[in-house]
């Protein structure tokens, strides 16, 4: 109803009953010492909001997919999803710590209303994981519970060389068969991001491959090659393994 305000131009009302997501209405007229009354002023609303944002677990390494590993110590990227229902963001923060939660790294820091970052100018331990926070705030002030990934960790090393041998079982000398060349080979190894793949090559002399050209054998640890050889010519068989973030052995 109607409340007089005496001449104040202003009111602050108390104990209402105000539902979050509704919007309200102030409306105010004037009444003069002859009882003339105005025409009513009407604001252009304001909308009640105690809901906090959303906001995702971040994947740390890209943007819309999450890696437990990479190759820099300088750069880490973080991407996430949020949101306040049907209202609008104000803006997000991110924070980086070497523990759960933690900001051991870099404290809060503004990205606007983008749901991406690429944080530049680090000095990241290789071995060492690296946990990306994300809060969200809304144009009402509320915040987000803070979203934690679940880690990820430099890793510059190449994985460890292992032994080719010739052939599928003793180590060969010398081959009867014109048509293909088989190896095997053990002892490969990475401590951190893991082995992804290997690459066999065939040439005449060490590393060579110009007979075949190295080729993608997935993580089997032998391969036969189809090819053909040349009578009396010694082959050599090159193998590498390269790791889950690009780390290729000597």
């Amino acid at each position: 109803p109607w409340t007089l305000s005496g001449d104040s131009t202003f009111v602050i009302s108390i104990n209402l009953a105000l539902e979050s997501g509704t919007t309200y209405y102030v409306s105010v007229r004037a009444t003069d010492w002859m009882n003339n009354i105005s025409g009513t002023a009407t604001s252009n609303g304001i909308t009640l909001d105690t809901s906090n944002p959303v906001v995702t677990v971040p994947n740390e390494g890209g943007v819309g997919v999450d890696y437990d590993f990479q190759n820099s110590l300088s750069d880490i990227i973080i991407s996430w999803t949020g949101s306040d229902g049907t209202r609008e963001l104000l803006s997000y923060e991110y924070a980086i710590g070497t523990t759960p939660g933690g900001m051991e790294t870099l404290s809060w820091t503004d990205n606007g209303t983008l749901t991406s970052v690429t944080v530049t100018g680090l000095s990241l331990a290789e071995g060492t994981t690296y946990f990306a926070s994300v809060r969200a705030l809304d144009m009402a002030g509320n915040v987000s519970e803070i979203a934690t990934g679940d880690g990820i960790t430099p890793d510059l090393t190449a994985p460890i060389t292992g032994v080719v041998v010739d052939g599928l079982q003793e180590d060969l000398v010398f081959t009867g068969t014109q048509d293909s060349l088989s190896a095997h080979w053990f002892g490969f190894s990475d401590n951190l991001s893991g082995i992804s793949h290997y690459e066999f090559a065939l040439g005449i002399s060490p590393g060579d491959s110009s007979i075949a050209a190295w080729e993608n054998v997935g993580q089997d640890t032998f391969y036969v090659k189809s090819v053909a050889l040349s009578d009396a010519q010694a082959y050599y068989v090159s193998v590498r393994a390269t790791d889950m973030v690009e780390n290729v052995s000597n």
